[in-house]
């Protein structure tokens, strides 16, 4: 209770009259506590005309009034009217319904209370869960992992995956995807058949497998957001009236209806509209408008469009306030470590210390250095930039930083998590600059046997900014190294020897307990005079993985030191055991090969998969990125709430990330509990009992009040998992797009061939899965049409690319989980048959959308003699470089990559684009879910 602004209540006054009287005194005092220098305006629908307010600063306006008044020409009025419509609309709409007895004709029922829904979930009568969408047939829906108990269904449930099928939108009853909802099972015989065929030596014998289905009969929370969308073009052409369709870019979200009276304005671009409500009668839910993003197919736009539609910032500026409370750093006055700073640090600046990183790079976050000693040891150095020392907890900044959580990293861009004075400069570790870093400084034997470990802070001064393709001559013993002196170079040499040497020992010690390497479809883009001229595949040097080595070796220490700190508060990473069913599909093509997969614990799997590839590398690769697919998402968590903490993919017993402060915000976290953990110990070292005894000057003294804290920790581990997870979404989606882009520009010249692999076989013979390694894409090859049909390619005759939308007449397809036989035309003198892992040639082309992102859809020509060799995507991966001018100019893009445009302003790559950050995201198991989206 603030005493200047209470009012006691009045003889015989109500409680809602007097507290319209003291929301006017509120304004008054503020007026008053701002000397009038700006005007106080209480915003409120309420009738406040019979109050007197002698203050002319202070005002008493509607909503409506207010934005008519102050925002009459802006962007927030036509949202404001739109709204009001909307809700004007839907009230008229329901009462017309009451009054004309009208019943809806969409067949959707009614929800159930929350209440009724709880009480059902609890008795086994209802499954409560999130609603995923198929992303290959939008029509069905499913719930997963339910567990289904009633005996009556126990026996019924053949399916591995626990899942309930939800087809249809009747059944799915005005649900959207994310949305949390309740479902009741369908009756069995309503259950969806899945017939299968199974050789059984002599003969085929024909499989039923039974999936339960279930209807939605109510939500308990929407997972409505702001969605990208795109006015549908009405039948008639014609963009009269005020109501729309609108078709969002995400194909799992229905249209959405909204109201719009100038049409013209928003017909040829994407916009975003945001769910207000789905009555029972309506076939799609109704919405307003919210804002246009651009141009439709405009590159800008769609990345625009990708960053908007997974809820990150697309802004790339920092607010005023944010920008004028950093460090100075210009031409002019350049920015230099303060002395009394440098005595209260390890000084290690005449030390060999370099960073290892893509070319180009500027957020140089990470460094390294080894010495060998007197007595024969190591003193191996893991150097990291120090953000958190130029950046308060709670501050503006640190509260930007915060939601961000994490650098967006795009096919062509990027969106920092810190503003570039200090991720470029100030905290980017520099050749031959002093600069602030957190180090973590191990002692060990010629066994990379770990003797001491040092934490803290310190002050260095890179000798070297490497590339890593400079880094490997070195070791390799080469001379004249582009960009390299011989001075440097032979300075260099021995450091890098020893730390190759340590991180072959260290790796090899993580891998036999059962650390996993597994595989991706990683790409990259090659850029020449601001235009994308090639799709490449990475390529890895042993001195990538002499990096990543060091880098899990730091965080798996600090990880530990926290926990040993902190118990009930440290922000650590983990990432789970699998789910073992989830193993199904690795398990079978790894039988259909003829090998075996063990799954029992990591180091089992590690070792199958690793003695597979030995033998077959194509078959390896598949089979590990199959492997990925299965695994958990590794989340950042609390100690406070998560005591299992094992981190599988990395066979550690603790980790987390402090390596990446620059881009991560969870490092952040991390840096300043590995200061209070310092803290905390040199306090006990001193018997300083002060800090402990009263919590207030404790939590003063705290670089993070995170460790005392533990629901704010919660809180920010949440954002920060939900940040780091739509990035990922977003990254994969703008490598589409420019996938699309690619394959479109080549097209013009000639018709795009390629080599893919059959990695799956669909349901029903409708075709299979090809995965296609040169261009890092995976899609479907359709052998039936949407009816059902079949549509054989001529090409398979032919050979010609020409001949692939063109389809034989007669003949029949048979199949099982293992192949399909396209047999009985005419034209063949024998089937054709497709099987798992067989190679095929098909037809990239760029499907071209108004309502929709353009994308990559492959087409069947013929299958391929198992005699060709598809082009490997781990093991030294040929780049093959075309110098193709492409119609669509970039130039004016904050690409990421180290182009030159106009030979002016150099363009660098980024270190979330070095293998390192490829390596460190799939070995971590952070996959990239659209992976593990199911298939229905």
């Amino acid at each position: 209770m603030f005493l200047e602004t209470y009012l006691e209540r009045m003889n015989e006054e109500t409680r809602e009259h007097r507290n319209k009287r003291e929301i006017i005194n509120v304004g008054k005092w503020y007026s008053n506590h701002l000397n009038q220098k700006i005007p106080i305006i209480i915003l409120t629908e309420e009738n406040l005309d019979e109050f007197e307010i002698e203050d002319k600063n202070v005002m008493i306006m509607s909503m409506e009034k207010y934005i008519s008044h102050f925002w009459e020409n802006d962007e927030i009025y036509t949202l404001f009217q739109s709204l009001k419509e909307v809700i004007m609309d839907s009230k008229l709409q329901e009462s017309e319904l009451i009054t004309k007895g009208m019943c809806p004709s969409t067949k959707f029922t009614e929800h159930l209370d929350v209440n009724i829904l709880e009480a059902g979930v609890k008795s086994g009568r209802y499954y409560k869960g999130v609603l995923y969408v198929s992303p290959n047939n939008t029509e069905n829906a499913y719930l997963q992992g339910c567990n289904i108990l009633d005996p009556e269904y126990q026996m019924e449930v053949t399916n591995d995956d626990d899942d309930i099928i939800i087809v249809g939108q009747v059944n799915r009853n005005r649900a959207i995807d994310g949305d949390v909802v309740a479902v009741e099972l369908l009756p069995v015989s309503e259950w969806e058949v899945k017939h299968k065929k199974k050789n059984n030596d002599e003969q085929n014998i024909e499989l039923e497998e039974k999936r339960p289905t279930g209807k939605v009969v109510g939500i308990f929370t929407r997972n409505w957001r702001t969605y990208v969308s795109t006015i549908q073009i009405p039948e008639s052409g014609n963009f009269s009236g005020s109501y729309f369709l609108t078709c969002p870019l995400e194909l799992k979200i229905p249209k959405i209806r909204i109201k719009y009276s100038n049409a013209e304005r928003i017909k040829d671009v994407r916009i975003s509209v945001r769910i207000d409500n789905w009555p029972i009668d309506s076939k799609y839910p109704n919405g307003h408008y919210v804002s246009i993003v651009g141009p439709i197919n405009d590159v800008n736009t769609e990345i625009t469009s990708i960053l908007v539609e997974h809820g990150l910032n697309s802004n790339p500026k920092f607010n005023d306030s944010i920008m004028n409370s950093l460090p100075i750093d210009t031409p002019e006055n350049p920015w230099k470590p303060d002395e009394n700073e440098i005595k209260n640090r390890r000084d290690l600046r005449n030390k060999i210390i370099c960073s290892i990183d893509p070319l180009g790079c500027q957020d140089i976050d990470d460094t390294l250095s080894i010495e060998k000693l007197d007595d024969g040891t190591y003193e191996l150095g893991v150097h990291i930039a120090d953000p958190s020392f130029f950046i308060q907890e709670d501050s503006p900044l640190d509260v930007e930083a915060r939601e961000r959580a994490t650098t967006v990293y795009l096919a062509d861009r990027r969106f920092d998590m810190l503003p570039k004075v200090l991720s470029e400069r100030v905290c980017s570790i520099r050749e031959n600059e002093d600069r602030y870093t957190v180090s973590t400084i191990f002692k060990m034997d010629e066994n990379a046997n770990i003797l001491d470990t040092w934490f803290g802070r310190t002050v260095i001064c890179s000798s070297a900014e490497l590339a890593y393709e400079q880094a490997q001559k070195i070791i390799d013993g080469e001379i004249n190294i582009s960009g390299i002196s011989e001075e440097l170079r032979q300075k260099l040499k021995p450091s890098l020897v020893n730390l190759t040497k340590m991180a072959r020992i260290l790796r090899e010690k993580r891998i036999a307990k059962g650390g996993l390497e597994l595989e991706s479809l990683e790409v990259k883009f090659k850029f020449t005079d601001g235009k994308i001229t090639d799709i490449l595949q990475k390529q890895v040097l042993e001195i990538h993985k002499v990096v990543e080595e060091c880098m899990i070796l730091a965080n798996a220490a600090v990880g530990e030191r926290l926990y040993k700190s902190f118990p009930n508060s440290a922000l650590l990473r983990k990432h789970p055991f699998p789910v073992k069913s989830h193993f199904s599909k690795l398990i079978k093509s790894a039988q259909l090969m003829g090998y075996e997969v063990n799954i029992d614990s990591n180091f089992q799997l590690a070792k199958s998969l690793n003695d597979i590839e030995k033998k077959d590398k194509v078959v390896g690769t598949i089979l590990k990125m199959l492997a990925t697919r299965a695994m958990s998402e590794a989340t950042y968590v609390s100690t406070g709430i998560d005591k299992d903490l094992n981190h599988y993919g990395l066979a550690l017993e603790y980790y987390t990330h402090f390596t990446s402060p620059i881009r991560r915000y969870a490092d952040m976290i991390v840096h300043r509990q590995l200061m209070n953990s310092l803290m905390k110990e040199k306090n006990e070292e001193n018997n300083d009992n002060e800090n402990i005894k009263k919590e207030e000057n404790k939590i003063k003294k705290l670089y993070t009040t995170t460790t005392v804290d533990n629901q704010k920790l919660i809180n920010i581990c949440e954002n920060i998992n939900l940040k780091n997870r739509e990035s990922k979404y977003a990254q994969f989606d703008s490598t589409e797009l420019f996938q699309a882009l690619y394959i479109e520009q080549e097209s013009k010249i000639k018709p795009v061939k390629n080599i893919a692999i059959i990695t799956e076989i669909l349901p029903n013979g409708n075709g299979f899965m090809g995965l296609c390694l040169r261009f890092g894409l995976k899609a479907p090859l359709y052998l039936k049409g949407s009816n059902g049909e079949i549509k054989i390619p001529e090409s398979i005759i032919t050979k010609k690319p020409e001949d692939a939308h063109t389809y034989l007449s007669g003949g029949n397809i048979s199949f099982d989980n293992e192949k399909i036989a396209v047999e009985y035309y005419p034209q063949l003198k024998e089937p054709v048959e497709f099987s798992l892992f067989d190679k095929v040639e098909v037809l990239l082309e760029t499907d071209k959308s108004r309502n929709h992102r353009n994308s990559v859809v492959m087409s069947l020509i013929q299958k391929v003699n198992t005699n060709v060799i598809a082009p490997q995507i781990r093991i030294n991966p040929q780049e093959l470089i075309k110098d193709v001018k492409a119609d669509q100019d970039i130039n004016d893009y904050i690409t990421d990559k180290p182009i030159e445009i106009n030979n002016e302003n150099k363009i660098y790559q980024s270190k979330e684009n070095s293998i390192y950050q490829i390596l460190e995201k799939f070995n971590e198991l952070t996959i990239n879910s659209y992976s593990n989206v199911k298939k229905i």
